[in-house]
């Protein structure tokens, strides 16, 4: 495969969002303003940002910056370090308000294929380049200038459609996964509030235990009634407990990861 180098901006233009005065800043509404808390910083993509509950804008907005379904963005702004270069797909249309801190990733027709081009700007080459060009300031900043004048190797448009449709599709069977891995474990935290909260697990009968008129005794340590079949233990009776390694931050080495509460 033949890999041709060139500059972002001969290849995609990118463009800096709005400045939205935040008088017009709302908890309801039908446009939302994009943030640099919609950019996964867990694998990348789309996420809706739950850290605030003034999203909506209900100012007057110039149509260029209202975003189409699959619109490609990137952060202009370093909130959280390697945040720089994180790429988004807009999920739906005609929604979302592209802010000042936000690029718009276009990708010049018959150049750059734009599947490709998600994963290009998100790839390492180019998270290492917006870093190192990046104001070094408390919060980091990056500018389109900067993002179009990294340099990437790519190779030719058939070849960028073949692998963008293998990294998309990859990605989707990924957010499925996710989904139905979210799901079993709202069903497993479900499953247990019934059993040993409610106290409806499955009897002799495979009927629901409490609700079906199963004994029930008072427990002064818990300050409830409890199944009369159940007992109440200390933990250490049924489990072995220890403290971790006391390690300085000096100590280095590849053989072992420490696990911390950070992980």
């Amino acid at each position: 495969m033949k890999l041709t180098k060139h500059k972002l901006g001969e290849l995609v233009e990118v463009s800096r969002g709005a400045s939205l005065s935040g008088q017009f800043y709302a908890e309801e509404g039908e446009l939302i303003r994009l943030t640099l808390g919609n950019f996964n910083m867990n694998g990348g993509g789309f996420k809706e940002n739950t850290s605030k509950t003034d999203l909506y804008f209900t100012g007057t907005v110039r149509d260029e910056f209202i975003l189409n379904k699959g619109d490609i963005i990137t952060p202009l702004t370093e909130q959280s370090v390697g945040l720089l270069g994180t790429t988004a797909r807009i999920p739906e249309s005609g929604k979302y308000i592209q802010s000042q801190d936000v690029a718009l990733v276009r990708c010049k027709e018959g150049l750059l294929d734009p599947n490709f081009c998600y994963y290009l700007i998100s790839s390492s080459i180019v998270r290492q380049q917006l870093s190192a060009a990046a104001q070094q300031t408390k919060i980091r900043h990056t500018s389109p200038d900067k993002i179009k004048d990294c340099t990437v190797w790519v190779p030719c448009l058939e070849d960028q459609k073949s692998i963008g449709r293998i990294l998309t599709d990859i990605d989707e069977k990924i957010i499925v996964n996710r989904r139905i891995n979210d799901n079993l474990e709202a069903m497993a935290k479900q499953l247990y509030d019934y059993w040993f909260v409610q106290f409806d697990f499955p009897n002799e009968e495979g009927k629901p235990y409490k609700s079906s008129g199963g004994a029930m005794v008072w427990n002064d340590k818990l300050k409830r009634e409890i199944p009369s079949c159940f007992e109440v233990v200390n933990m250490g009776k049924l489990c072995d407990f220890r403290n971790g390694i006391n390690y300085s931050k000096d100590e280095t080495g590849n053989d072992y990861q420490i696990v911390n509460i950070k992980l």
